[in-house]
């Protein structure tokens, strides 16, 4: 058991590397009109919500508590949970965010006004929010509501969907000629496509044949998988190649998980329960150091490049060693509930 939450905590902390590695390109991004290495990790988000899916199955079966037997009252205290976890968060990190922003704007990538209606237009539409990754967690929530008021359903229906029909219909939603990312109006557009990888992770760790495959074949398993992200990365763009990238990367982050674990390597322990934090704190530092900092010293891409990362990781990492430390006060209460932690 241990070994697994090493696993599960690993593939976490993995994943918001590769998303902290992913928002520091923006020099790069200057300079270049292709980064192949942007595209070779792009399959974080993919990864994120698959993790989701695989831990919703993992506490509902620990619980012994499945889905469809939740009442309305559990539902209810189910959902103020995820909300407490990544409503508010969202909430109050965009809004401190706001009014540096907006009175910053002209160093800002995506400039904001400052006035109540840019103020709630960025809160309800993703796509405009002054934390641009925050969509997630909109995402994540809607997929929660749709999951849980779903199975709810389904269950007093008397009606039990096969899992491969299930994964299929969500296969061709995704593939559908529908932009839903376009659709960020709480960002349902993009919980409605990443709910396959949402269902993927959940029926992951219900079948677990397939995850301990990997577990047993895990060297071979990471060299194939490699080899494919890497060959992948020349194919031209469409529905395929992103299906391809996303599952690809997200068997791959499973054997390096369980190599991880099966060597007793420790080098990750520290941060394996700050990846949540990291990846809620990471834009604060990223952003003094490739947009405003840019703005007055010119740097080579590569210097900017490995700033934004290692500023990215760890400084909201000793942000959560505080907050953790005081966590227990009057005031780190409160904070630790604002940012979910």
């Amino acid at each position: 058991m241990q070994q697994r939450n090493i696993v599960i905590s690993f593939v976490h902390t993995f994943g918001i590397v590769l998303v902290v590695l992913g928002h520091s390109f923006y020099a790069y991004n200057q300079v270049y009109d292709h980064n192949y290495l942007w595209e070779w990790r792009s399959f974080a988000m993919p990864l994120f919500m698959f993790m989701s899916g695989y831990l919703l199955k993992y506490t509902t079966r620990a619980k012994n508590r499945p889905l469809g037997n939740m009442t309305i009252g559990d539902i209810g205290k189910f959902l103020l949970k995820k909300a407490k976890r990544l409503l508010i968060p969202y909430v109050v990190i965009s809004s401190i965010v706001f009014f540096p922003k907006s009175y910053m704007s002209r160093y800002a990538l995506h400039p904001v006004e400052m006035n109540f209606a840019s103020y709630v237009d960025m809160l309800v539409h993703s796509d405009n929010n002054v934390v641009i990754y925050f969509w997630f967690l909109p995402a994540l929530f809607v997929i929660f509501c749709i999951v849980s008021i779903g199975a709810y359903c389904l269950k007093r229906l008397g009606l039990k969907v096969p899992p491969l029909v299930f994964l299929v219909g969500l296969l061709l939603l995704n593939i559908a000629p529908v932009d839903w990312l376009a659709i960020d109006i709480l960002s349902i557009g993009k919980a409605l496509f990443y709910m396959l990888y949402f269902a993927s992770g959940y029926y992951f760790c219900h079948y677990v044949n397939i995850e301990r495959f990997i577990a047993d074949h895990r060297g071979k398993v990471l060299c194939v998988t490699f080899l494919i992200s890497v060959a992948v990365l020349f194919l031209p763009y469409n529905s395929f190649k992103s299906l391809l990238l996303a599952y690809n990367g997200i068997v791959m982050s499973f054997a390096i998980a369980h190599i991880y674990a099966k060597r007793m390597w420790s080098f990750l322990n520290p941060y394996l329960e700050a990846s949540f934090a990291i990846y809620l704190f990471s834009w604060f530092p990223q952003v003094a150091v490739q947009q405003v900092l840019l703005s007055f010293v010119q740097v080579h891409w590569l210097l900017d490049t490995i700033l934004a990362v290692v500023t990215g990781f760890f400084v909201p990492y000793f942000v959560w060693l505080l907050i953790m430390r005081y966590k227990h006060t009057r005031v780190g209460r409160v904070v630790a509930f604002l940012t979910g932690q």
